[in-house]
Parts: C-alpha cells; sequence; structure tokens
C-alpha cells in the first residue's frame, strides 16, 4: 500500500516494542519499518528509515529517552515525534513537548491511530 504511515518504535523492553508494533500494524493502515532498544544504533536506524512517525518508549530511564528524542528531531525533521508509554498522558505532554517532542501518547491508545496522526 502506498499511503502506509510508515513508523519506527524505539525504547522499551522487546515485548513492549512488539506489542507497539502489532497495535500499530493492525488496522492503522501503517507498516513499522523500524522496531529497536533506544540508543545511539535506534537513532541510526531511524535516520537511515526516515519514518512518518517515531514512538519512542517513555521509560527508564528518563534522560535516554529525552536524548533519543532530541536527537531523532535532528536527524529527522520531518517526522512526528511522540513519547509514548504506559503513564497518564496528561503530565507527559508539556514534558514530550519541551523535549521536542509533539506530544505524549497513551500506548493503549494507539489500537486506534489519532486522526492528527494519520496521512491525507
Amino acid at each position: 500500500m502506498e499511503n502506509r504511515l510508515r513508523v519506527a518504535v524505539v525504547g522499551g523492553k522487546r515485548s513492549q516494542r512488539e506489542s507497539l508494533t502489532r497495535r500499530m500494524e493492525a488496522g492503522n493502515d501503517c507498516q513499522v519499518v523500524v522496531s529497536v532498544p533506544a540508543g545511539r544504533r535506534a537513532v541510526a536506524l531511524v535516520r537511515e528509515a526516515q519514518p512518518d512517525l517515531v514512538l519512542v518508549w517513555l521509560g527508564s530511564p528518563v534522560v535516554e529517552a529525552l536524548d533519543v528524542v532530541q536527537r531523532i528531531v535532528e536527524v529527522c525533521p520531518k517526522a512526528g515525534v511522540w513519547l509514548t508509554g504506559d503513564m497518564s498522558t496528561g503530565a507527559y505532554t508539556p514534558l514530550a513537548r519541551r523535549w521536542g517532542a509533539q506530544g505524549y501518547l497513551d500506548w493503549e491508545d494507539l489500537a486506534t491511530l489519532p486522526p492528527s496522526l494519520r496521512l491525507s
């Protein structure tokens, strides 16, 4: 499909990345092109793939997520970069924006991709 949203999933445990990948690809018209733990390798793979959407798992250690978000925003300026995780959305949206991400999405809500993230 030509209009599939190309997604990178970064950070979190392997099981979290796999679950998030299943959620994104089931009914969201998405293709996960990168699924990788956070770190320098993640930034390099995201840069190479140039996805439309990057979901960075907000977990422990938080400093690593901050670094990854800031680097990905630099190397993929056209991608929508969002933090995701299993914490309260309201509390983390301002933090995500301070880091340079567009916001925070609760991973359980990603079973249906918000219209603002869809390709037109």
